[in-house]
């Protein structure tokens, strides 16, 4: 059983159908307050402008440094894929594992089954011959 949080950050309980794996893929995060940097963003704007008297050519100094928060954005997302990456790919590895597990808990399973049945139709059998 996994456990979550819901956005009232209280506990949620998810089925997990392979209990032995116990552990999930990572979230990509930010390491800051994404709200806070747009504050903070929102300010180096508003700061520029009054300082600054920019007409329509704003958009020539403003895409420019849009375009660079961006990248520092996805920057810090691509230096985590491959821990990501690396997760996803124990996790399928682990899956893999139980699924090969179990498919021999099968196998185990169908073989009992079927000499149970035997030993259940010989004892059929003699019982049928010794009360006929």
């Amino acid at each position: 059983m996994l456990r979550r949080r819901n956005k009232k950050d209280k506990p949620l309980s998810m089925e997990h159908y392979a209990p032995k794996i116990t552990f999930t893929a990572l979230d990509y995060f930010l390491p800051f307050s994404y709200e806070r940097y747009m504050k903070e963003a929102e300010a180096r704007i508003k700061e520029t402008l009054s300082k600054t008297e920019l007409d329509a050519m704003g958009g020539a100094y403003f895409d420019p440094y849009a375009f660079g928060e961006r990248q520092v954005f996805l920057s810090m997302l691509r230096q985590q894929t491959p821990e990501h990456d690396d997760a996803n790919r124990s996790i399928a590895d682990k899956h893999a594992a139980e699924l090969q597990r179990l498919d021999s808990a099968i196998l185990r399973t169908n073989k009992l089954i079927a000499a149970y049945e035997q030993e259940m139709a010989a004892l059929q059998d003699l019982y049928d011959r010794n009360n006929s």
